[in-house]
């Protein structure tokens, strides 16, 4: 397994740490484009509550890959071949596993120079999910629905961004009203009266 690879399905599905441990690829439908996260035998989401994750194509390519070199009903981490031992393994968040996980993490942050690393963990890749995801256009509501969250009032902590972003975007309003061409046209009769009003405002 390639540490990236584990990274990379962090970011491109918001799961929980718990969850990415119990994915199998059972829970993977590659034809439907969906990553199912379910209850396993001793296994709980944290809101109790089955959804699915639409399948990014990148991360759909990349899962493939895996898979075809997996020899482990697991996506991550080879079990023992004991179901009941594998589940009691992954069910552990102290456990040699979520230690192993965490650990790599920690070093990778270190390693890449954060100003104050303590405050970036392995959740911290949760939190990278729901930002660009809203950043990038997603519907608030989808979201909360892809993170598993209870209550939208949760996701909406995601809906932070960043001032770059915010400047990006209001930069896309435009209005024709410098447009000396375009202010004789609204200014016929029958021509877009609201713009007319912005037009006299801006002449003024």
């Amino acid at each position: 397994m390639e540490y990236r690879h584990l990274i990379l399905v962090f970011i491109y599905t918001g799961l929980r740490a718990a969850e990415l441990m119990f994915l199998e690829w059972s829970d993977i439908d590659f034809k439907r484009n969906l990553i199912k996260v379910r209850g396993k035998d001793i296994f709980t989401p944290k809101t109790h509550e089955c959804r699915d994750i639409p399948l990014n194509d990148r991360l759909k390519d990349i899962l493939i890959e895996m898979k075809h070199e997996s020899t482990s009903s697991f996506v991550f981490f080879p079990g023992t071949g004991d179901r009941q031992k594998d589940y009691q393994q992954r069910n552990t968040t102290d456990g040699p596993l979520y230690r192993s996980i965490y650990k790599r993490f920690k070093r990778l942050v270190s390693k890449c120079g954060f100003e104050d690393s303590s405050k970036v963990c392995i959740h911290t890749l949760r939190h990278t999910f729901g930002s660009h995801c809203i950043m990038n256009g997603v519907n608030i509501v989808a979201l909360s629905e892809f993170m598993g969250h209870a209550d939208i009032k949760t996701t909406m902590i995601y809906a932070h961004l960043s001032p770059e972003h915010k400047q990006n975007e209001i930069n896309k309003l435009h209005y024709d009203i410098e447009d000396p061409q375009k202010t004789a046209e609204y200014n016929k009769p029958g021509g877009q009266r609201k713009e007319v009003c912005l037009t006299w405002i801006y002449l003024v």
